[in-house]
């Protein structure tokens, strides 16, 4: 009798012994399927974020590639009417043609860089707007100007000139900080580089 209850206690005790086990491996493979589920996910929104930064620096890069073309071809319109004194229609057009572009593609286009870059770094000209601002105001001074610019007045042709040279310092000062804006995204970007 003795030795059946021993081999009954023994086989529960081996029985209990096995269950367990059993459950403590199916706990432990549980917490690591989901400890595994948790860094796909994690892994899953990483990819998406980095994607949508990418996406996002890509689109300032080429909005600001496109403000420098559209004020350098404006420049160049204005330069070419100070030396000739004339329209030139090709130069009109070409300017007219970036605006257009641009202002299609920022209506088209929602930006959300500003959510993954602080753009502050970036720049040293903290004078933007005032820049922005003048730029424009010359850009409407300077059409009104030219369309009713008459050649037999030389006091006329001093005022546009005069506001092309103004312009040309604001044009200048916004490409630097545009282009300043598209090193700074390049150099973010490089960060994702992975070949």
């Amino acid at each position: 009798m003795e030795t059946s209850a021993i081999i009954a206690y023994t086989s529960l005790l081996v029985s209990i012994v096995t269950v367990t086990i059993t459950s403590l491996v199916t706990i432990a493979s549980k917490y690591i399927d989901s400890q595994q589920k948790i860094n796909e996910h994690k892994l899953l929104i990483r990819g998406t974020y980095i994607n949508r930064k990418i996406q996002a620096a890509e689109d300032v890069i080429i909005e600001n590639s496109m403000f420098i073309e559209m004020y350098s071809s404006t420049l160049q319109l204005y330069e070419d009417f100070k030396n000739t004194k004339k329209k030139n229609k090709f130069l009109e057009s070409k300017a007219t043609n970036t605006s257009d572009a641009l202002a299609k593609l920022l209506i088209e286009k929602q930006n959300h860089s500003v959510l993954y870059f602080d753009f502050k770094d970036a720049v040293k000209d903290n004078d933007i707007n005032n820049n922005l601002n003048n730029a424009n105001r010359l850009i409407n001074e300077l059409n009104i100007l030219i369309a009713t610019y008459n050649t037999s007045e030389e006091k006329d042709f001093s005022e546009i000139d005069t506001k092309i040279t103004e312009f040309k310092t604001h044009i200048i000062s916004l490409m630097n900080y545009y282009r300043s804006i598209n090193s700074f995204l390049r150099t973010k970007l490089t960060e994702y580089d992975i070949l």
